[in-house]
């Protein structure tokens, strides 16, 4: 049984000691960089704002954001390009070609309008929406419809301000 114990402690021990604070480091090379000074913040600097400083170069700032609203809206409208099918409407289906919508049913094409992306929402009767929105102009009208998922299967969008008029639509492969 003391011999058991002894194999365990000693198993435990060895686990301890052996791991390193970087991957493939032992623990005596870590504590070496940490002697020299390496990931320590720039002098004047807390290790907070040194951190947040990266984290804005990789995210972007208020005044010069990780995407520019053209290259957010030019992938977007790669992503919707295509056609989708009603999930809640037999039949019913819209392809998505440049910059235009075009809406069929069982096949048939029933209206056709343009849209434009606003990638945050900035227009008036947009403002205040959870997700992207998409600015329908059919007949001088237009519409804003906000986006809350768009992936390579999926696509939901409601009308700004009517969340309970949700439309689910699934990607149909051609």
């Amino acid at each position: 049984m003391k011999s058991i114990r002894f194999i365990l402690f000693f198993s435990l021990g060895f686990l301890v000691f052996s791991c390193g604070s970087e991957p493939g480091s032992t623990g005596a090379e870590a504590q070496g960089a940490e002697a020299q000074g390496a990931g320590t913040p720039a002098a004047g600097t807390t290790k907070a704002e040194s951190s947040d400083a990266a984290l804005g170069e990789v995210i972007g700032t208020e005044n010069e954001p990780f995407f520019k609203d053209n290259e957010l809206s030019g992938a977007l409208l790669k992503l919707v390009a295509g056609k989708w099918q009603n999930q809640g409407a037999t039949g019913e289906s819209i392809v998505f070609e440049g910059n235009k919508i075009r809406y069929f049913q069982d096949g048939k094409l029933t209206g056709e309008s343009t849209f434009e992306i606003d990638p945050t929402c900035k227009r008036a009767d947009c403002q205040g929406s959870m997700g992207w929105c998409m600015i329908e102009t059919k007949g001088g009208n237009t519409t804003c419809k906000v986006v809350t998922r768009v992936d390579n299967k999926n696509l939901v969008v409601h009308p700004a301000g009517d969340k309970g008029a949700r439309v689910s639509f699934v990607r149909v492969m051609e």
